[in-house]
């Protein structure tokens, strides 16, 4: 559930980005495009789009085209003016921020805020494999209902990460989401969030 959520709001985002945040009419062309922008597949981007059109954030038109909605260009606005907040459809997001490129900040949602001093080279793949061990044996500590959600997000999450162009948006909602599980790894979350940030550029 945990990762669905995160794939809906990447691509409601995505599709609000590419509107410049202004409701209107887009082929779905467009829309597959904006899908494969965060790296979700066809049927991920189906799924996605049938929740955010059910709940009025996009609407569908019989021409072939889908709209970007009032409510749906809010909820992104919402969410990016206030990160540490819930919105109507969606949890916290992640804000992240670096300064001078070696200390980044992670808004982790719900007032907690971790602060992290780094110092890793972006380009070791073991360093950012042994992170997601550490965030692995974490999840031994939830309860197993929670664990499988966990680490489902934990396999995504990773898959992104060492792929050789990392989808920003859908990995800030993979970390955003982690850090409802796994509050006590915001430091190791956010470490992996600023690695994939170097790569991607």
């Amino acid at each position: 559930m945990q990762k669905r959520d995160a794939q809906r709001h990447a691509l409601l985002r995505a599709v609000y980005e590419m509107a410049n945040g202004e409701p209107g009419s887009y082929s779905y062309e467009g829309l597959y495009k904006c899908s494969e922008s965060i790296g979700l597949s066809r049927e991920e981007t189906d799924s996605a789009f049938e929740w955010l059109v059910d709940r009025d954030l996009l609407a569908r038109f019989a021409t072939g085209y889908f709209e970007l909605t009032r409510y749906g260009a809010d909820e992104i606005e919402d969410s990016l003016r206030h990160p540490e907040k819930e919105t109507e459809h969606f949890a916290p997001i992640v804000n992240m921020n670096i300064y001078g490129g070696n200390v980044g900040a992670i808004h982790t949602g719900r007032g907690n805020i971790d602060r992290v001093a780094q110092q890793v080279n972006a380009a070791a793949t073991s360093d950012v494999l042994a992170l997601f061990d550490k965030l692995r044996a974490g999840l031994q500590d939830l309860p197993p209902e929670k664990r499988e959600e966990a680490k489902e997000i934990v396999d995504a999450f990773q898959e992104q990460a060492t792929s050789a162009k990392p989808k920003m948006a859908l990995i800030r909602s993979y970390a955003n989401t982690l850090n409802e599980y796994l509050l006590a790894y915001g430091p190791t979350i956010s470490t992996l969030v600023e690695l994939c940030a170097k790569n991607s550029g």
